[in-house]
């Protein structure tokens, strides 16, 4: 079985070393930015039975615009195309209340695919040939 697994990505523009730029990003954020993609290019060119992302893709559950964006910015790069199932775990970072990742992805209109799961409390999710138990936070 080949898993890409990464996790505690603790996306943020705001960071005492990283000035904002005009377009409310840091330095910090631009970089993270550049990692996601990097992480999307391993997912589309892998052959990969499973992808997880294991907690912590924000640093703060409420966000700024430019955090948004690049959260925004990386579900649409793992949902335009299908190149095996995607487990995203939501942590501790990443929430205010319970559904706060749904809510936030709802309010921007942001569709995820049917190959992208994202957990929010303990739950068995189920593969063809495998099975994940999910406990976040």
């Amino acid at each position: 079985m080949r898993i890409l697994a990464s996790a505690d990505w603790h996306l943020r523009s705001k960071h005492s070393a990283f000035p904002l730029g005009e377009d409310g990003a840091s330095d910090l954020l631009r970089a993270q930015k550049e990692a996601i993609e990097q992480f999307v290019g391993l997912y589309r060119s892998g052959d990969y039975d499973l992808t997880v992302i294991a907690g912590d893709l924000t640093e703060y559950s409420v966000l700024d615009v430019a955090t948004l964006n690049a959260l925004a910015y990386f579900m649409r790069l793992l949902s335009e195309e299908d190149h095996g199932p995607v487990l995203i775990l939501e942590g501790n970072h990443c929430i205010e209340r319970k559904d706060n990742l749904y809510t936030v992805m709802g309010a921007f209109g942001l569709v995820v695919a049917d190959h992208v799961k994202v957990s929010i409390h303990q739950e068995l999710v189920e593969y063809e040939d495998f099975c994940v138990w999910c406990v976040p936070y």
